[in-house]
């Protein structure tokens, strides 16, 4: 941040000189629009270095933050909640089961669901897991007797 507010004042004094240096002329008005170019260019030279990173609005505080290690917690915390969300549904349903999410950066790759029932359909348990969890259905493999 101290070396993007350097260049803008390095820039500055650059275009002040420059405009002290110019003669008048066809010429000038060239110069210094291809100067003003370079300014926006100096001024927004950060944004592509703030959009990469990931925000996440904080409901304890007012201001966005930027991810760190701590959100890693709490996105465990969100799953392990689904996990039994998902679970206590296919209770409810009648299937006795264990749910396992494989994630990455806050992304469900897979879903692992581990049923002990045979005679379960598989639709029927990936179209349950998939409702509760609000994935899409490919992302979930029905395994039987392995729990």
């Amino acid at each position: 941040m101290g070396a993007w507010i350097i260049s803008i004042t390095g820039v500055i004094c650059l275009g002040i000189l420059l405009d002290i240096v110019l003669p008048d002329g066809k010429t000038t008005k060239y110069i210094r629009g291809a100067f003003s170019l370079i300014v926006i260019l100096v001024i927004v030279s950060p944004l592509p270095s703030l959009l990469k990173k990931e925000w996440n609005f904080s409901f304890d505080d007012s201001a966005f933050s930027s991810s760190e290690s701590d959100d890693e917690i709490e996105v465990s915390d969100l799953f392990a909640y689904n996990v039994e969300k998902c679970e206590e549904e296919l209770k409810r349903q009648g299937i006795t089961a264990s749910v396992e999410i494989e994630y990455s950066s806050a992304v469900v790759r897979a879903v692992a669901v581990y049923v002990d029932d045979v005679s379960v359909s598989g639709e029927k348990v990936v179209s349950i897991v998939s409702e509760s969890l609000g994935i899409a259905a490919y992302k979930i493999k029905v395994l039987y007797g392995q729990n």
